[in-house]
């Protein structure tokens, strides 16, 4: 999502000189700024994680062997074994809801959130659950955007109250359910509890020191999934300046698509500062995109090009989960322009579109109106028509509409098939 002042202004620089056309298959690598801090970072997740794990496996080895009471036998220990994965369950579910309540708070909208096997997503009429078949997401997501209402010059702020949320009721969580479990005399002389008591006691720990760990490993600076940590994202906010006005920028521009305002009329001001840090991270591909979207709903087919292909050269940059999406909106695109082949190779990668679930069937649709398969492609044409409508983004829909009533016209002219004998 982005854009630029004008029709001169949506072009992208001589950086984009020599980036491969889409579809060669060929990527320009991601810069390497691999560093003493990054180092760091991960030295210290690790040694958080390891005193975490070991103090939690500890505990728990102490409950199950040393706490045995009336009841704890082979399926009393299943029993046990099902209320640890709770609770590790629970420790996810307590920080992604963190973040989606810091948002609420200042005013933004949850969207999705995604914990172990479920997933749940904001459509047009309200919440949806879905099972979550991604591995690389079952740590938990939660994604919230601000609102119309929230004024540009405080999104910076907000956006750290958001993502401080997480931590912060990780944290508190912990601590309170490792002041319960100290209150019911885990470790007090005496005869061991029963069964019930002792599930509860586990549960209680294990969420305590998950909820603990998790609160304190994500506050420490660094990158993981191709996300960055709370840590790092509240230590760029906080520090202000051209990258942290970028990320409110960001921000802003998603707030004017939820309104209703489709990429062509995005702010010029906020788009420019959208893509105005040149720094290798996976946010300057993401001010492109939106310079790219820009480009395209405005009609500047040139550059809505040379961005796209230098969007896709860098898609490596990008979390790997949100990649699909990126993959099958530029297949839309360039099926429309009559480039075939990259388009079938980009939708040939596969993968879940985050967010969009409508991007792939709609990329399919102009790859079939493009190839001429002009009876499937009309048999698809409500379900695709159906899923944008459902959808919880204005103004990228408005822009998506265009597309398909474009394409609908190009069936509405075609000839139907002889039907078969």
């Amino acid at each position: 999502m982005a854009d630029l002042n004008d029709t001169t202004a949506g072009t992208p620089d001589d950086q984009t000189a020599g980036v491969p056309v889409v579809g060669t298959g060929a990527a320009a690598p991601a810069r390497s700024r691999v560093g003493w801090k990054r180092l760091c970072a991960f030295v210290l997740i690790v040694v958080v994680a390891a005193i975490a794990g070991w103090s939690a496996g500890g505990a728990l080895r102490q409950v199950a062997a040393t706490r045995q009471g009336p009841g704890f036998d082979a399926f009393g220990k299943a029993l046990a074994a099902a209320v640890v994965v709770v609770g590790v369950v629970g420790a996810l579910l307590v920080h992604e809801v963190g973040h989606l309540l810091g948002g609420r708070l200042v005013g933004f909208r949850a969207l999705l959130l995604i914990v172990g096997p479920v997933r749940l997503e904001r459509n047009a009429t309200g919440w949806r659950w879905r099972l979550n078949r991604s591995l690389a997401l079952a740590g938990g997501l939660a994604a919230s955007v601000p609102t119309l209402a929230v004024e540009p010059s405080s999104l910076r702020v907000r956006t750290a109250v958001m993502v401080a949320g997480g931590p912060v009721a990780s944290l508190v969580v912990g601590v309170l359910a490792v002041v319960i479990w100290r209150t019911l005399g885990s470790w007090s002389p005496g005869p061991a509890p029963a069964l019930p008591g002792q599930l509860v006691s586990i549960g209680l720990l294990t969420l305590g020191a998950c909820s603990a760990a998790i609160g304190l490993v994500t506050l420490i600076p660094g990158q993981t999934a191709g996300f960055q940590t709370d840590g790092a994202r509240l230590l760029h906010l906080y520090r202000g300046g051209p990258n942290a006005d970028r990320d409110a920028a960001v921000q802003a521009v998603i707030a004017s698509s939820m309104g209703g305002t489709r990429p062509r009329d995005w702010p010029p001001a906020l788009l420019e500062r959208a893509r105005g840090v040149d720094d290798g991270s996976y946010f300057e591909v993401v001010g492109w995109q939106l310079a790219q979207m820009h480009a395209a709903d405005s009609g500047q087919r040139d550059a809505a090009r040379r961005w796209l292909d230098l969007v896709l050269s860098h898609l490596d940059r990008l979390p790997e989960v949100t990649r699909p999406a990126v993959r099958y909106d530029a297949a839309r695109q360039l099926a429309i322009a009559g480039d075939v082949e990259a388009a079938r190779a980009l939708v040939a990668l596969g993968g879940r579109s985050l967010g969009a679930p409508f991007l792939a069937p709609l990329a399919e649709l102009a790859i079939l109106v493009a190839e001429g398969d002009h009876d499937t492609a009309r048999q698809r044409l409500p379900v695709v028509r159906a899923m944008i409508a459902d959808g919880i983004d204005p103004g990228g829909a408005a822009w998506l509409r265009d597309d398909v009533a474009a394409l609908a016209a190009v069936l509405d002219a075609a000839e139907p098939s002889a039907p078969s004998r």
